[in-house]
């Protein structure tokens, strides 16, 4: 996943629009799944994302992100991913102001739609 977004940004990397931004993580915790010290494993899923869109609108109480994930490590399968698992999307975006600002996303899996295996090592 390119870590800008598709709109511009100059070159100093400063955003020249409301939506351009920049990614720095998207992180999974694993419900099912604990460690040595019984939390939740945390997955580091940033490179696995290929798309992801956050649509925003005054008829519904909140945000909905699609996220599309090229799964070539079997990580769905491995955690048994069902729902209800947290994902967090961190971003930030540098101000024409010379400020950076960041901010996470922090949202749960609600449905988990479209899974297919393509071909053997790839599932998404």
């Amino acid at each position: 996943m390119s870590s800008l977004s598709q709109n511009r940004v100059g070159p100093d990397g400063v955003a020249s629009t409301p939506t351009t931004y920049e990614v720095v993580g998207i992180t999974l915790e694993a419900n099912n799944v604990k460690n040595e010290s019984n939390t939740p494993y945390l997955y580091d899923i940033t490179n696995m994302v290929a798309y992801f869109s956050v649509i925003e609108s005054l008829e519904s109480p909140g945000l909905e992100i699609i996220l599309s994930v090229g799964d070539t490590l079997n990580v769905m399968e491995k955690l048994k991913l069902s729902g209800n698992e947290q994902i967090s999307i961190k971003v930030k975006r540098k101000e024409p102001s010379k400020e950076t600002k960041s901010f996470t996303i922090a949202t749960r899996i609600a449905e988990i739609f479209n899974y297919k295996r393509l071909k053997p090592g790839l599932s998404t």
